[in-house]
């Protein structure tokens, strides 16, 4: 299955209104940007997705015939090795792998989770998946109100984000979300710990 054709994407989608990440203080997010590729191999494609603020696919762009073009979507080892050459590059684009998963998956008819579980030796019990709704802004007063509308969804926990300069409000916010679930597994996002002040401020935690 050597890659035969790819094609790279900047994807900017509307939200219906503004979004306020919690790692980027002061910003208000009114599209969701993303890199989208898709790869070809014998008639079959595979998609994934990654972050992007702006018009990194160009830089990308310019490598991927080079690194990939008649490369085969099936040998991962070398498909991580390429990635790894990239990133000495200074591009991160590990998410080319789960373009050729992806892309392995709809080829041998099988779903990508089997793929993996199969790939490590790994049997996997028939058993529920549990999932968990992860927030990204911080909804200070709301908190509770958020926690209740997404277990209301059938999720079974919460992450939060906090970012606040003073450790009291952070911790008053989670009290909150308590008091709304207080049988509820909640988790607080650790990746609080960035500081990403480019627009606003933002707290050092240790």
């Amino acid at each position: 299955m050597r890659i035969d054709r790819i094609e790279l994407w900047h994807v900017a989608l509307p939200l219906p209104a503004p979004f306020h990440p919690a790692w980027i203080p002061g910003m208000a997010q009114e599209d969701c940007r993303l890199d989208l590729i898709r790869l070809f191999a014998d008639g079959v494609q595979g998609v994934a997705a990654a972050p992007a603020m702006a018009e990194e696919r160009a830089g990308i762009g310019d490598l991927l015939g080079p690194y990939f073009l008649g490369e085969r979507a099936d040998d991962l080892a070398s498909v991580r090795q390429r990635i790894r050459e990239m990133g000495y590059l200074g591009f991160r684009v590990g998410f080319i792998e789960a373009a050729c998963w992806d892309l392995l998956g709809k080829a041998r008819k099988q779903p990508v989770w089997k793929l993996l579980a199969d790939a490590a030796g790994r049997v996997v019990p028939d058993a529920p998946v549990r999932f968990y709704a992860s927030t990204g802004t911080v909804h200070g007063e709301r908190v509770g109100e958020v926690v209740e509308a997404r277990l209301a969804e059938g999720f079974d926990a919460v992450k939060l984000r906090v970012h606040d300069f003073d450790p009291g409000v952070d911790a008053a916010i989670l009290r909150r979300a308590r008091a709304a679930a207080p049988d509820t597994s909640l988790m607080v996002d650790a990746n609080q710990g960035w500081r990403v002040a480019v627009i606003a401020d933002a707290p050092r935690w240790n």
